[in-house]
């Protein structure tokens, strides 16, 4: 199967969920060797990663769950420090260098629905002796909730319902329909007005799909002037 793009899987230990909350403030720094050496909380949801990359988060108990574009770094945090616990981060680790700036405006709905997007994507059980009926409907199961948080708003759900899609694509290997196309769509633009630069990346794929060309690159210029990871790394992959 080819999931595209933020179909991923990984495994995390979660015990004892409170009132996920996304109102970290300060800057913490690690060596160099790190895989992230930096992060600047400002206590509004957001983080700015090694000075140079957009991420969010939310924190429960002592437990920090980093959404960094490419995966979910989870972390303890311990007084001063974070403790990296994933597989990418073990044994790193982060002091608070500076406290106390931020914007501080939290917004607890998106880390309620970052919680529920985390265990719904990431916290899954193993697939590996499962049949291909039953992954199946595994993943049916996860698009209906991925497309529940996008109805409410999150745009990260819109995104998995738009890589649900495309594989479903790949799979078949045939000309979808009209109504597969208006759905691919709808999502790529309704994740640009949720406010995520990726929906270009996304309407990138979709017009690319339907040898749209000159459509493609205009959209993908314009997710690249806004920002967007996901578009600068699809120019660079087509500039290659």
């Amino acid at each position: 199967m080819n999931f595209c793009f933020l179909l991923l899987f990984v495994g995390g230990a979660i015990t004892g969920w409170a009132q996920p909350k996304n109102d970290l403030v300060g800057i913490y720094e690690g060596g160099k060797k790190n895989t992230y050496s930096s992060f600047e909380f400002r206590g509004n949801g957001y983080v700015r990663i090694n000075e140079s990359l957009n991420g969010e988060y939310f924190h429960e108990n002592d437990s920090l769950y980093i959404f960094t574009g490419i995966d979910v770094s989870i972390y303890e945090i311990s007084k001063a420090k974070l403790k990296g616990l994933s597989q990418w981060v073990k044994n790193e680790s982060l002091k608070l260098t500076r406290d106390g700036e931020g914007v501080h405006f939290p917004n607890p709905q998106r880390a309620n629905w970052l919680k529920s997007y985390y265990l719904n994507n990431y916290f899954i059980p193993t697939v590996d002796q499962q049949s291909e009926e039953q992954i199946s409907d595994i993943l049916n199961r996860m698009n209906e909730i991925n497309h529940h948080l996008c109805t409410e708003g999150l745009d990260l759900g819109c995104v998995q319902n738009f890589s649900y899609l495309l594989m479903q694509y790949d799979e078949n290997l045939q000309s979808p329909s009209n109504g597969y196309w208006t759905n691919l769509f709808q999502l790529a633009q309704r994740v640009i007005q949720l406010g995520n630069s990726d929906g270009y990346g996304l309407m990138y794929s979709y017009h690319l799909l339907r040898d749209e060309t000159e459509l493609a690159e205009k959209v993908l210029n314009q997710g690249v002037d806004l920002g967007s990871q996901l578009c600068l790394k699809l120019l660079l992959d087509h500039e290659q």
